[in-house]
């Protein structure tokens, strides 16, 4: 996504459109990091939650549950550009009646928000397609200076990032795989030498996630009692050969022998908005099918593989991938850029695993021991439900009980979590666009470690030299240097304008870090709802593969931040102390950060201090 591989011309469409691709790309891919990555849900179907809660709270569920969420549909609503368009200036007018009703009827709460619903919802895409492309035709004005130029350039860069990451929230929204939106950005966009740009591309690019629902074929590999299982109670076909071209049947013998306990291939026809959908959900239902074998008294060795043949109704395309863990999992193959990053992470879950044994009590170790064993079994499930379920058990197994008259769960576990989670945020920002500069853009990042070095910075951690350009005034000069010598790579500019944009002094700073803090609180309560959700009614909302990957990280973070902070030399061997500590030391930390308002600035003498704190 960084470096295309294929041509483009060098034109200020083409640029803008390879820029759309590659964000788009970018924004989609679960492995990056979740500061540049899209979020899982846009305005619409943030009124659509809303609605869903305040349903809830009709039934007997408590108001303060619907603070969190309007509180995000306020902030949803006041950064959507489309809502900022004249065809919109109805709809934003809501945002006044939003903030000032502290607790009002839900049923006249609920008839506003259908009524914005339907201003919104039908117009939002095209709305929405249309900014995208004025943005990718955008020339600035002519006569300008070059440096003028590059400044309407930037800034018009900066609002397709956003509108990007707006579009691929809304995509997830509807119900598109991010699966379906890497595959089709690519295909549109990568797969070939561009010669001659043309905006039809893009508009058919758009036509692809028009909304409707198609009929696919799902080929499914199992052994030999599933398929007489299946096939006999009609659950599935047997595949008939002689239907099926050669191209396809190659597709599928390939499949066969990468799964040799799967000797048998069975067919499922499966309606869905997306290939990889249709895929996931048809493979879904046949392990719930055979799941019911296991409420009779049948010996029955029933054995499915995690991998599906889907093609289109008529065999015009086909797609072999993994199913069963959403945007959770994959498999893929390890590159040697990646090789070292994934021999750190081996070695910092031995040091974590070590650290459990070693420093914590014994109650607490079986509470970490039994969290991390939830974990494996959500990353073991097989859709994400089970690991919403599965993740959020393994929350409450770390963490103490809330407690006895608590007025509510997820504000108690909210409370605990936070802290840990949101800790070093501004670090990890650094740390993943410095991996990014270092495996596409080593030399110029080399050259401002040397200039920075050369002005008298000597720290032990590459990431540092990149915080020292980012906040440091005096730096200025080295990192102009450095964003020229990326300029011929858009997406990675468009990263660093980014941090700067985030991190250039202690009030920006503080506004990210306390953003960012909101974020995940909304978050940890959208997770609980579809946890619960999923629990006590059996139904998904379609953001869960969203929602689970968050889950997977927020666990993650957690687990890291505590056992690190285990010793049993300082007498810190408690779960809830540590958990307690991380509090005080995170919300001191943010105090620190306000003390440094009215310098304006970061200096050599506190920037390393407050960018590698618990902010």
């Amino acid at each position: 996504m960084f470096t295309p591989s294929n041509a483009w011309p060098d034109t200020p469409t083409a640029r803008n459109m390879r820029l759309f691709a590659q964000l788009m790309s970018h924004k989609a891919s679960v492995e990056t990091f979740e500061a540049f990555r899209a979020m899982s849900l846009d305005t619409s179907s943030r009124i659509r939650e809303a609605q869903e809660v305040l349903d809830s709270i009709e039934s007997g569920r408590p108001f303060e549950s619907y603070k969190s969420v309007k509180e995000e549909l306020i902030w949803s609503m006041e950064r959507d550009p489309v809502l900022d368009l004249t065809d919109m200036a109805a709809a934003k007018k809501f945002i006044f009646h939003l903030k000032m009703e502290e607790k009002p009827n839900t049923g006249q709460q609920k008839s506003r928000l259908s009524v914005l619903e339907s201003m919104i919802a039908p117009k939002y895409k095209t709305l929405l397609e249309s900014m995208i492309i004025d943005s990718i035709t955008y020339s600035p004005p002519k006569g300008i200076t070059d440096l003028k130029y590059g400044e309407y350039q930037t800034a018009n860069e900066r609002k397709l990032a956003s509108l990007s990451s707006i579009y691929i929230s809304h995509l997830a929204s509807i119900g598109y795989s991010k699966s379906y939106i890497l595959h089709t950005t690519s295909r549109f966009f990568f797969t070939s030498d561009v010669t001659r740009v043309r905006i039809s591309k893009v508009r058919s690019f758009f036509d692809q996630f028009d909304g409707s629902n198609s009929n696919f074929r799902i080929f499914i590999f199992v052994n030999e009692q599933a398929k007489d299982f299946l096939v006999g109670a009609s659950a599935a076909l047997d595949v008939d050969r002689s239907d099926i071209p050669a191209e396809t049947l190659d597709v599928i013998d390939l499949t066969i022998k990468r799964h040799p306990e799967a000797t048998h291939v069975i067919t499922i026809r499966q309606k869905a908005i997306d290939i990889y959908k249709a895929g996931h959900e048809a493979y879904a239902k046949i392990r719930n099918y055979l799941s019911s074998a296991f409420i009779g008294s049948w010996n029955l060795n029933l054995s499915v593989a995690e991998e599906v043949v889907a093609t289109t109704r008529n065999y015009g395309s086909s797609e072999t991938f993994k199913v069963g863990h959403g945007d959770v999992a994959t498999s893929r193959k390890v590159t040697a850029d990646q090789r070292t990053a994934v021999n750190r992470s081996i070695k910092e879950a031995e040091r974590m695993f070590d650290k459990i044994n070693n420093d914590a009590s014994r109650e607490s170790r079986d509470r970490l021991i039994n969290s991390l064993a939830t974990a494996h079994t959500a990353a073991s499930s097989q859709n994400s439900e089970i690991q919403l379920i599965s993740l959020w058990s393994a929350f409450e197994a770390m963490l103490s009980a809330p407690p006895s008259g608590a007025s509510s769960r997820i504000s108690h576990y909210s409370k605990l979590m936070m802290p840990a989670i949101c800790s070093h945020y501004a670090m990890r920002n650094c740390i993943y666009v410095s991996n990014v500069l270092l495996m596409n853009k080593r030399d110029a990042y080399k050259a401002l470690t040397s200039a920075i070095e050369d002005a008298g910075v000597d720290v032990s951690e590459r990431f540092k030299y990149l915080v020292a350009a980012v906040a440091l005034p005096e730096h200025q000069d080295a990192w102009d240097q450095f964003v020229i010598a990326c300029g011929d790579n858009r997406l990675i500019l468009n990263l660093l304008i980014s941090l700067k944009e985030r991190f250039a002094n202690p009030r920006v700073f503080y506004e990210t870090i306390d953003q960012h803090e909101k974020k995940v609180g909304w978050q940890l309560s959208r997770i609980y709802r579809a946890r619960n959700q999923i629990v006590h009614s059996g139904l998904a909302p379609n953001f869960s593969d969203s929602v689970a990957v968050n889950a997977f990280e927020y666990l993650s973070t957690m687990l890291g931040a505590v056992s690190f902070r285990l010793s049993a030399q300082h007498n810190m061997r408690n779960v809830d102390d540590v958990v307690e500590l991380m509090a005080m030391n995170y919300y001191s930390a943010k105090e620190d950060v306000k003390k440094l308002f009215g310098e304006n600035r970061f200096s050599i003498e506190n920037v390393f201090r407050i960018f590698s704190s618990v902010v």
